[in-house]
């Protein structure tokens, strides 16, 4: 029916509809809030039109901007600002085109209360296509308007056919071309049929266990477990394939381009529903097989499979951890990135998923080793199972090794402190066993982290490599052939290189701050200027132009773009050159030639500016982390970075084989060597060892959301088992109450200390940008004023001094007028490539000029780049008058922000978690010592008897236990009155009682004997036949007296019986002693008693008396023609030794069962009825337990438990 509903209203086809009428709905609505917003804006402006910075908010969805006279007055992004001559015109709608956005431009004229015409423009944003890469903005169409279809918009309206758009007035606008069905969202359907499939899957699940449950109570458990893998195996199949819940509704966390690893696991959202699927199934199994009767059935193979499951298990978490790295979009190394999102989240939930099946199947191993009665053969299997699969590891790899060697540790550590006994308790001890598996699985998820750590740092150093040994550099071909386009319309370098009286040394000056940005600092420069016959000007050398290009302009040294070669020498040293020709025209005649020549040196790249102006198809790789040097012959020709190679680096390192393949290690700093070009050329790159606190923290993480999970899971557990009404243990809660009362103020304070020092690191960062900012504007002052009181266009000299101290504050320089106008930039390009707009932003204009705030701080971004922006208003220092604002904005200010809340988050955590273990530890301790009066008072209260002399108990501290003693010896000495006086009176009653029993039992023989007495006296009275024989009436009194004789001497035993005496004895060499003494040919007895000592408290006589009459009791019970058949056992379970007797007899009546262990009760003609109530005395004495089982026709079963002892 799901289905069904799905195909019929919410299939791929009914999703989408025709373009034109819903493109023309949305556009309409949109244009309905731009219709409000602007009549907003009018509102404001027309009251006053100063200070509409302030009294106007900014956005970028919805751009306005205000004209008067063709002059802009405000504007609400200074992302884009249109030129005027682009909107002017008299429409009320226009479709625009600026810089391949695409808007509609609402125009709105207002005459103000000063009598002042204005235009206002709002924009309505129908396609962003800025050129920067996917990283750091959002390009394409505007997703209310066209949903998730793609579509060519343009104003051409012959071009699309039917495909118009108009306004609500009937104002043409735009035509598209693309899909004829537009993909849209209908969230309401696509929740009902999620709600659906899922309302489905809860009934296969049902279904699924019913099946299974009946499959095992026909005995049946490997094809119940076998039935439900294979119902969860075609689920799984069924939704990968056909993608749900992702094809129903796009849930992120389904979604591949988060995280794909294969078939099975094609998104996050499958990885975790496979690990819950099997949970399952590990869950249900365990349940089957963990009961002691269920594992004394395992024999050696049995045992040896789960020891193979349990470490297939942890080696699958290991696995799935390193696929997870492998195929993730986001980093589980705090190093690289601090921040928390739901896939990190849902990523350490699989994590502690894994990990509760590893647990769930080395409990079971555990357990099944610790009630093994075959101890020789178990360590023998040990021992084989651990050496194959030591070598399986070993040969597969050292890291499987090691974790081989972890799970033995952990397993041998479970078994000998008995945690697996403590599964079923709710007590600290299974907290304590769930914090050592926690931790276990964290260390583990550490290594395999760090592991994929040093891998992914070698793979990068190869790759800086490569890019060293690689010499074309495409980010500088790139940058160069944007530069030259620029240089080509200069309009300063066209009138300078054709004055013969300017400066030369202005156009070098202009090239190199204006189009040479921060990233060609990793190349020697050199610009070379010749006029238009080629003529040298100015050069160190005065070769023509025209030899330069016969020299280096050739065909086999050309790159892709035009003008740019590419030169490299390999003798008599690397060098990579590049030439840059470029004609400078004025009205289409050569008036000069200028060469770039720029010769690479070994250094590494800083700037952001290429990565803001690339598009996606290019690769910037970011390795200015790393320090590397270049041996030629063995000796050192370069090297870079903060390492000394000199000083620091072996000088055998060529002898050294790991350094080619793992790396070494020298002075804290990791080196790995890349053969280079020529057999004796080699680059060694290096960067500091990851530091060991981070991995510390990396383990704290996995570590300390486990424990959270745990926690939950035990408070759960104890509301779960107050509702069952059972009770927790006074150490657990004692535990329990000693962490929460810790751990809660640890953890509050920890936030408040990690929000403090953030902000305080914060505000530091932010003071000194600030400070820097301040700086450079008053050293920008002067030069600032000259160029503002000239009135001229020519800004070079005011470049040049923001070129200069930018390089000197190392952060980018952009200088605006009090009209908030570009006036001077280091990083020219960013604006003439349209990445910003050359207006200053909105907020900056509102506080510094407007408000006449000194100095601001904002947080800004292009596309996805987020950055940190300070605006400092530059005054001069005459009148302190405001000449106009100075920007720096700060693209590596969110790394370094990350860089310090890493370093508090590392401390903070690494400092908790080695707390955290430390009190959990002295907690167990502590709860030890306070439970400890308990535990004694317990041992005490226990010995307490009715039989024995009970002595009192002696406690020194005058303490809430001292006032427990007195009180409790008090009872002792009430008691010993009580006993006493209970002793006379059940003394009195049982002989009554007895007496009573035995006078019954008297009467009985008494009758026959006293009517045979008067039928003798009777005959001898009459005399009248004396030879009467008088032998029978005689013998038959003779053996009712006989019988009075038994039953006295029965009840004498009983009223004499000894107390039991306790000892430890081996109860399975009392059993077999017993089983001997009834061996016989008419007897069929099969015992099962194991060879190893069995120790128990008990009386060794009355045992072997109680066994013995048990035995007999069985034989007895045999029916006529019927051959005794016994089946003597003793099972040995976790705690308990249980012996079971069991015979073949016709069992035991319904109506007598009640009264087998009553004294004098007996179904034989022979027999006093004492011996089963002895035994029930004697087993009851020793702490144990007797009861049987029956089966009229079948036979009988006697059980007897008794407590095992250490």
């Amino acid at each position: 029916m799901t289905v069904v509903i799905d195909e019929l209203v919410f299939s791929d086809q009914k999703r989408r509809v025709s373009p034109q009428t819903t493109i023309a709905a949305n556009i309409a609505n949109e244009l309905s809030i731009l219709d409000q917003k602007t009549k907003e804006v009018s509102s404001t402006a027309v009251v006053d039109l100063n200070r509409l910075f302030n009294r106007l908010s900014t956005s970028d969805e919805y751009a306005f901007f205000i004209y008067e006279n063709g002059e802009i007055l405000y504007w609400s992004t200074n992302r884009f600002v249109p030129k005027y001559g682009t909107l002017e015109g008299t429409y009320l709608y226009k479709f625009l085109e600026i810089n391949k956005d695409q808007f509609v431009v609402k125009r709105s004229v207002i005459n103000t209360s000063q009598n002042r015409l204005v235009e206002i423009y709002g924009f309505l944003t129908l396609k962003s296509s800025v050129p920067v890469t996917k990283d750091f903005t959002t390009t394409g169409l505007n997703a209310k308007l066209f949903g998730k279809s793609s579509y060519d918009l343009t104003i051409d309206a012959t071009q699309a056919g039917d495909h118009q758009i108009k306004s609500p007035q009937g104002i043409y606008l735009f035509s598209f071309s693309g899909s004829d069905l537009m993909k849209v969202d209908y969230p309401v359907y696509s929740s009902v049929i999620v709600l659906l499939f899922v309302l489905s899957i809860f009934f296969y699940f049902r279904a699924m266990f019913f099946y299974s449950g009946l499959l095992n109570q026909l005995g049946k458990p490997f094809l119940s477990i076998g039935l439900m893998a294979l119902m969860l195996l075609v689920l799984r199949a069924l939704m990968i394939r056909f993608s749900f819940p992702y094809s129903v509704r796009p849930y992120g966390l389904f979604d591949p381009i988060h995280f794909a690893a294969s078939i099975v696991e094609p998104s996050l959202g499958d990885l975790l529903l496979n690990q819950i699927c099997l949970l399952i199934l590990v869950a249900y199994a365990f349940r089957l097989f963990y009961s002691p009767i269920a594992q004394l059935k395992w024999n050696d193979w049995g045992l040896a499979a789960i020891l193979v499951l349990s470490f297939l298990s942890f080696f699958y978490l290991t696995t799935e951890l390193q696929s997870t790295l492998r195929n993730s979009q986001w980093e589980l190394d705090i190093s690289k990135d601090n921040s928390l999102n739901i896939f990190k989240l849902i990523n350490y939930l699989v994590l502690f998923i894994e990990g509760i099946v590893f647990f769930l199947t080395t409990q079971l191993a555990a357990s099944r080793c610790m009630v093994s009665d075959k101890k020789g053969r178990l360590r023998i299997l040990l021992i084989v199972v651990f050496l194959v699969s030591g070598l399986m590891a070993y040969f597969s790899g050292i890291g499987l090794f090691i974790y081989l060697c972890l799970y033995l540790v952990y397993l041998a550590l479970i078994i000998r402190l008995k945690f697996p006994d403590e599964i079923n308790k709710l007590s600290y001890s299974t907290f304590l066993y769930f914090f050592t598996a926690s931790f276990v699985v964290a260390l583990v998820s550490t290594l395999v982290l760090n592991e994929d750590i040093k891998k992914e740092d070698r793979q990068d150093k190869i790759s800086l490599a490569t890019e060293l040994l690689t010499d074309n550099d495409l980010t500088a071909e790139f940058l160069l052939s944007e530069a030259k386009s620029s240089i080509e319309k200069d309009i300063l370098i066209q009138t300078n290189i054709s004055n013969l009286f300017s400066s030369k040394q202005l156009i070098r000056q202009r090239i190199r701050r204006s189009y040479l940005g921060g990233y060609f600092d990793k190349y020697d420069i050199e610009i070379l200027l010749f006029n238009g016959s080629g003529k040298s000007i100015s050069n160190a050398a005065a070769t023509e132009y025209a030899a330069y290009k016969r020299l280096y302009a050739q065909d086999q040294l050309a790159t892709e773009h035009k003008g740019l070669y590419f030169v490299s020498f390999q003798f008599p040293s690397v060098s990579n050159q590049y030439y840059l020709f470029i004609d400078i025209k004025r009205y289409d005649t050569i008036i000069g030639h200028i060469i770039v020549k720029l010769d690479k040196k070994e250094q590494l790249n800083n700037s952001i500016l290429p990565r803001l102006l690339f598009d996606e198809a290019s690769k910037f790789t970011e390795l200015n982390h790393f320090d590397y040097a270049i041996f030629q012959n063995g000796q050192i020709s370069s090297s870079i970075g903060d390492f000394n190679y000199e000083r620091d680096f072996p000088p055998n390192w060529q002898n050294l084989p790991e350094i080619f393949t793992t790396g070494i290690e020298v002075n804290n700093y990791h080196h790995l060597a890349v053969q280079g070009r020529e057999a004796n050329e080699y680059f060694v790159v290096s960067n500091p060892v990851y530091p060991m606190r981070f991995m510390i923290t990396n383990f704290s993480l996995f570590f300390l959301f486990s424990v959270v999970m745990i926690i939950l899971i035990f408070f759960a557990s104890a509301i779960f088992y107050n509702l069952k009404k059972s009770t927790v243990t006074i150490a657990a809660k004692v535990q329990i109450l000693l962490n929460f009362a810790f751990f809660l103020p640890l953890i509050i304070v920890s936030i408040v200390v990690l929000r403090l020092v953030n902000n305080t690191v914060k505000r530091n960062i932010e003071d000194n940008y600030l400070e820097v900012a301040a700086s450079a504007g008053r050293n920008l002052t002067s030069t600032m004023e000259e160029f503002l009181s000239a009135q001229n266009e020519n800004n070079e000299s005011l470049e040049n001094r923001v070129a200069e101290i930018s390089q000197y504050s190392r952060a980018d320089i952009n200088l605006f007028n009090k009209d908030g106008v570009l006036i001077a930039t280091n990083q020219r390009m960013i604006f003439e490539n349209q990445v910003l707009s050359t207006y200053a932003s909105p907020r900056a204009m509102a506080e510094i000029i407007e408000n006449r705030s000194s100095e601001r701080l904002y947080e800004e971004r292009v596309g996805e780049l987020v950055y940190q922006s300070t605006y400092v208003g530059v005054r001069s220092e005459q009148d302190n008058e405001l000449l106009g604002i100075l920007s720096m904005p700060f693209f590596e200010s969110e790394a370094q922000l990350k860089r310090q809340q890493t370093d508090i988050v590392s401390n903070i955590l690494n400092a908790f978690t080695f707390i955290f273990i430390v009190f959990v530890l002295l907690s167990f301790l502590a709860s030890r010592i306070i439970t400890y009066p308990f535990k004694y008072l317990t041992q005490r209260i226990k010995a307490t008897t009715f039989s024995n002399i009970n002595q009192p108990l002696e406690w020194n501290a005058e303490d809430e236990i001292g006032l427990m003693v007195r009180e409790y010896n008090r009872m002792l000495v009430n008691l010993e009155r009580s006993k006493k006086e209970l002793a006379m009176s059940e003394k009195e009653s049982a002989w009554r009682e007895m007496a009573q029993q035995v006078a019954h039992e008297i009467k009985n023989p008494l009758t026959p004997m006293k009517l045979k007495l008067q039928h003798l006296k009777r005959i001898l009275t009459e005399g009248k036949d004396l030879n009467q024989d008088f032998n029978k009436p005689l013998d038959s009194l003779l053996n009712q007296i006989e019988s009075l004789s038994d039953i006295a001497t029965s009840f004498s035993s009983f009223a004499k019986m000894p107390i039991p005496r306790n000892e430890r004895l081996d109860i399975a060499d009392a059993l077999r002693k017993a089983v001997r003494l009834f061996k016989a040919d008419n007897v069929e007895i099969s015992p099962n008693i194991p060879r190893n000592p069995v120790w128990v408290e008990g009386d060794a006589n009355l045992l072997g008396r109680i066994f013995n009459n048990l035995i007999l009791n069985a034989i007895q019970a045999m029916p006529e023609g019927r051959k005794p058949q016994l089946e003597i056992q003793l099972e040995e379970t976790h705690s308990k030794a249980r012996i079971s007797v069991k015979d073949n007899g016709a069992g035991i009546p319904d109506d007598i069962r009640d009264k087998i262990f009553i004294p004098k009760f007996s179904t034989k003609v022979e027999g006093s009825g004492i011996g089963l109530a002895i035994a029930k005395r004697g087993v009851e004495h020793a702490g144990g337990s007797i009861w049987f089982e029956t089966e009229a026709g079948v036979g009988t079963t006697f059980f007897i438990e008794f407590p095992l002892t250490d």
